[in-house]
């Protein structure tokens, strides 16, 4: 295995928050506006992280393999990039080791889950290999080695797209509290320190989730009554149908181009 010489191309949110924390375990990691001369950049690097957007994958890639041909063949390529096909990643940019991903959010803080599959190429490539890979990952927080390229598509809707959900109860939260009459301010930080609170108190006991909500729910009690309305209005239905609808986006997504 080499030592990896990192370079990301797409200095978004995702592409700074990566690096961030790539630094933190890799001594040679640089990020790249895709606007920049990659032509400059990328000779050096060994492992390419792609974390531009889909829609300006082809014509990132035909621009820099006009001026460097062959400018990512014999490299690991890392893609963060939803409804991109590993083989399409390997068509347009001729790498044989790769790695197509689906981090998510909380990688900002180094509390990310990814999901992420390896290329037939990976496992005979003598330059790479996937405890690389996972050292990269980690560097994120947890990572999960999927078996099937479709798997990616199951990681989208949950850990993909679970921190959106997170935020859209401590909305909801907030704004029942700022009904209820508490002010802007104090309603904020009842719901945030309460979502971010328990979620610790998750984090640091051994216990499940469903353990631990069935060990603060007193039979007759008022956090009862409040899950009782739940389960009346079929939410556990409603929440699994929009994982569903998001699973279903996702594989559109993947679809190609007729």
């Amino acid at each position: 295995m080499q030592d990896a010489k990192i370079a990301i191309i797409g200095a978004g949110n995702m592409g700074k928050a990566m690096l961030a924390a790539l630094q933190t375990k890799f001594r040679d990691a640089a990020a790249f506006d895709k606007d920049d001369d990659l032509a400059l950049h990328i000779p050096d690097a060994n492992v390419i992280i792609i974390a531009v957007k889909p829609q300006d994958f082809e014509t990132l890639t035909a621009q820099l393999t006009t001026k460097l041909p062959g400018a990512l063949a014999g490299k690991l390529v890392i893609s963060i990039m939803a409804g991109v096909t590993i083989s399409r990643i390997h068509e347009l940019t001729g790498a044989d080791a790769i790695v197509r991903s689906m981090p998510n959010l909380p990688l900002k803080v180094q509390a990310g889950v990814t999901g992420w599959m390896a290329s037939e190429g990976l496992a005979k490539s003598t330059d790479f290999d996937k405890d690389l890979v996972r050292k990269i990952f980690r560097t994120f927080g947890e990572e999960i080695e999927v078996a099937q390229e479709n798997d990616l598509n199951k990681i989208t809707p949950l850990s993909g797209s679970g921190p959106a959900y997170f935020f859209y109860l401590c909305e909801l939260m907030q704004r029942k509290a700022e009904a209820m009459g508490f002010s802007k301010e104090d309603a904020r930080k009842i719901a945030e320190n309460t979502f971010t609170g328990t979620a610790k108190l998750l984090q640091d006991d051994t216990r499940t989730a469903a353990e631990m909500r069935a060990a603060v729910t007193s039979k007759g009690g008022t956090t009862e009554a409040a899950l009782k309305h739940f389960e009346a209005a079929e939410f556990p239905r409603i929440f699994d149908e929009a994982i569903d609808a998001n699973a279903a986006r996702a594989a559109e997504l993947n679809r190609p181009a007729a």
